[in-house]
């Protein structure tokens, strides 16, 4: 995996499998995981950035072959592993 999107209640997010490593001259990148990175997308304009795009370009030129044969895509839900992130409020 070189690229995820996220789209959570709080908008969408393009991760970077290996965003840890990759040289960020402008900051754009957030999150302070020890291999994962991410943008938020409020717009579909922001992968267009010059930015964006060096960035997405260097992740890509960092990836590993893909070999079909190896597998397929997986695709997975984790909400349902997830607790609730909110307590419910007792009625009054």
């Amino acid at each position: 995996m070189v690229f995820s999107l996220a789209a959570a209640a709080s908008g969408l997010n393009l991760f970077f499998a290996q965003g840890a490593v990759l040289a960020d001259p402008e900051g754009v990148l957030q999150g302070e995981g020890k291999q994962v990175r991410f943008i938020r997308l409020p717009s579909v304009d922001v992968l267009a950035r010059p930015d964006v795009e060096a960035l997405m370009a260097a992740a890509l030129r960092r990836a590993k072959p893909f070999d079909p044969a190896s597998g397929g895509l997986v695709i997975r839900s984790i909400s349902a592993k997830q607790r609730p992130r909110r307590k419910a409020t007792a009625a009054a």
